[in-house]
């Protein structure tokens, strides 16, 4: 047995496949995804979960925008079904990024296999501060 690799139930590993499509001065953003998660309860369990979400990025000027997402997982487990909603605002000034978001579960429970979906609150906010740099 050999938890550290792919296939151990103990490895958590994510595919997905993006897509984005420009409407005027919105973009479109779509990503469809599996993502194998090791049980952090039980050895050698597993759930495998689909994602599949969409978003809307509208810029109000070159350095301001919003965005809106629909974010969904399922799986085989009974209670592996989730939908969350998520909005927020974001700016950038100088070489500074900053980006604060809510977020609400829609559909489902708290129930989740693991930390690995965002989806086991009722509610979040979220900030972000990202100071970019050239190395």
């Amino acid at each position: 047995y050999m938890p550290a690799y792919l296939g151990s139930d103990a490895t958590d590993v994510s595919f997905a496949l993006l897509a984005s499509r420009h409407a005027g001065t919105a973009t479109l953003r779509m990503n469809l995804g599996l993502a194998i998660v090791g049980n952090p309860r039980e050895l050698g369990s597993q759930d495998d979960i689909y994602i599949a979400s969409a978003a809307l990025l509208i810029p109000f000027t070159d350095d301001l925008g919003t965005f809106i997402e629909a974010y969904g997982a399922d799986g085989y487990k009974e209670r592996d079904d989730k939908l969350l909603l998520r909005a927020g605002l974001g700016g950038t000034t100088g070489c500074w990024r900053i980006e604060t978001h809510g977020a609400v579960r829609v559909v489902g429970d708290g129930w989740d296999f693991g930390p690995a979906f965002d989806a086991s609150e009722d509610w979040s906010v979220g900030l972000t501060v990202t100071h970019r740099f050239r190395l």
